[in-house]
């Protein structure tokens, strides 16, 4: 059973047979079908189907279709559509070893490290041919989580808002990508900010100020996934919703994090503290991503 049905409010299931109700339900019945002809690469024909259960929020079942029109199931996930385009890269997409599913991959300079998220709208990306091709793309990333914790505001957070959506977080990116080009004063540049970063977190922490008072906003790799991530984030919106089936309450928030805008969804019951826009929340997600492919 997958392990983030819990966040899109399907927490009480237990059992393989509630499972396969739940994705028959789908099959069957499905808010959205899409199919993709790729002789090419695929014997048959790629089929997806998908259900909201709340705005944004669902379970997408992909397969193939034989020459009989009976649907083989090869995998399924939640998903999660983000409202907010949250980088506009070079973005890479593979498919995943033994699976009609796919990675993406791409390097914001706001970050400084690659980001890996799971391609959440597969029919589409598959439908427009070599998905090996990189291209400049706009990604709407979003996240799920399984458990969480609301952290408070520190005294810097607006400003922390301010820097991160202007000037600042530009010029730092630029940087990023001129030391990746090459160029010798932007690596120095670089290193000596990271020297007296290091220095004062080290200075605040030997003073015993928690960590989380220095660390406004964080993005990590979590774990041996490469789509998991353990975040800090601002809230910038809050939203409630209900899983239409159980009736479970989900909580969508809008964050902030390095620079970036995207949404997390969890399950209320895993939440721990009140989400509210000013504030932050602290956990691990799984990250993904819907992709529009563009031209410069």
């Amino acid at each position: 059973m997958h392990n983030y049905l819990r966040s899109i409010g399907f927490s009480k299931l237990r059992t393989k047979e509630q499972e396969e109700i739940l994705l028959g339900s789908v099959v069957a019945r499905p808010m959205t079908k899409k199919m993709v002809a790729n002789k090419e690469t695929y014997d048959n024909l790629y089929a997806e189907y998908s259900t909201e259960y709340a705005p944004g929020l669902g379970l997408k079942i992909c397969g193939t279709l034989d020459d009989k029109e009976k649907f083989h199931m090869d995998n399924y996930f939640p998903y999660l559509d983000g409202r907010f385009e949250s980088t506009r890269e070079m973005v890479y997409i593979d498919r995943k070893i033994g699976s009609l599913s796919f990675s993406g991959l791409c390097e914001d300079n706001r970050l400084g490290v690659s980001l890996i998220f799971q391609i959440n709208n597969p029919a589409e990306i598959m439908g427009e041919g070599d998905t090996l091709e990189p291209s400049v793309s706009s990604v709407y990333l979003s996240g799920m989580s399984t458990e969480g914790v609301i952290l408070l505001p520190t005294t810097n957070s607006d400003k922390v808002i301010d820097v991160q959506k202007g000037k600042d977080i530009k010029s730092f990116a630029k940087m990023i990508a001129e030391a990746r080009a090459g160029e010798k004063e932007a690596v120095e540049k670089l290193t000596l900010a990271e020297i007296d970063t290091y220095m004062q977190i080290g200075n605040r922490v030997n003073n015993r100020e928690d960590v989380f008072s220095i660390v406004e906003t964080s993005l990590i790799p979590h774990g041996m996934e490469a789509e998991l991530y353990k975040i800090v984030g601002i809230i910038l919106q809050v939203d409630y919703y209900e899983n239409k089936i159980l009736m479970e309450k989900i909580i969508r928030m809008k964050l902030l994090c390095n620079g970036m805008i995207f949404d997390v969804c969890i399950n209320e019951a895993d939440l721990v503290g009140e989400a509210v826009a000013g504030r932050r929340f602290r956990g691990v997600i799984w990250l993904q991503g819907r992709v529009s492919r563009k031209t410069r």
